[in-house]
């Protein structure tokens, strides 16, 4: 492991993400101390429980925030999505100028795409958690997924497109055979193209009297194309 690329990649990841030392060292658990050595290149040999909960929590993988592989990350830095709320989608991209994590995605999406989480269980295959990355720029086809609002609703919802005869229906995918047709009440606010969901995660153990961090479990996020 070469210290100058976990230095220099830290940086930028903390940069991109606007994350400062104090939040990072918060959110991940870690010492203060141990984050600003690594930042400044004076740690060379960070151990496997201090780099798991960063590789997580900026969603990449430990090899690439030890070497320079960057390319699910950096390379594609325009590409980055904002995970948004459902009632912000509302006005998207009007409301674009507050700063939101970023998963790294594909480069095929548009500027003015977005992420949405799924916040609650009840959601058919999108399980609670799970990450949709939705494209505003593209035209729906049958059996697409797409965000939906009608008109009255605080918030959209996730149906499925469903196109028979030339007409378009709304199957909804919390509601068990909730059919009906699409109307000029409904507004499509965008395509899902992907949802990206997280199999396992770690089980981290604290000791809060020297703030040391052990792995218990790998942890595999699961990417699956629409």
């Amino acid at each position: 492991m070469d210290p100058n690329y976990l230095c220099d990649n830290i940086k930028i990841l903390m940069m991109e993400n606007n994350i400062s030392a104090s939040k990072l060292a918060r959110d991940t658990l870690l010492p203060l101390t141990s984050i600003k050595k690594i930042r400044n290149g004076t740690n060379s040999n960070p151990t496997i429980a201090t780099l798991l909960p960063i590789a997580q929590y900026f969603e990449i993988s430990i090899e690439e925030l030890v070497t320079a592989k960057k390319a699910s990350w950096n390379t594609l830095t325009s590409h980055q999505l904002p995970i948004i709320s459902w009632e912000e989608s509302l006005m998207w991209p009007q409301d674009s100028t507050n700063k939101y994590p970023t998963p790294p995605c594909e480069p095929q999406l548009s500027e003015t795409a977005f992420a949405l989480r799924i916040d609650s269980d009840g959601w058919g295959l999108f399980s609670k958690g799970s990450l949709l990355l939705i494209n505003p720029s593209l035209s729906h086809s049958h059996n697409d997924y797409a965000i939906v609002h009608k008109k009255g609703m605080q918030r959209p919802t996730l149906q499925k497109m469903l196109i028979e005869e030339e007409k378009t229906f709304l199957q909804s995918v919390c509601i068990s055979n909730n059919l009906q047709a699409l109307t000029s009440e409904h507004r499509i606010i965008g395509i899902v193209l992907e949802y990206r969901q997280t199999l396992k995660t770690s089980t981290i153990t604290t000791d809060f009297s020297n703030r040391n961090i052990l792995e218990k479990n790998n942890f595999q996020p699961k990417v699956d194309k629409l």
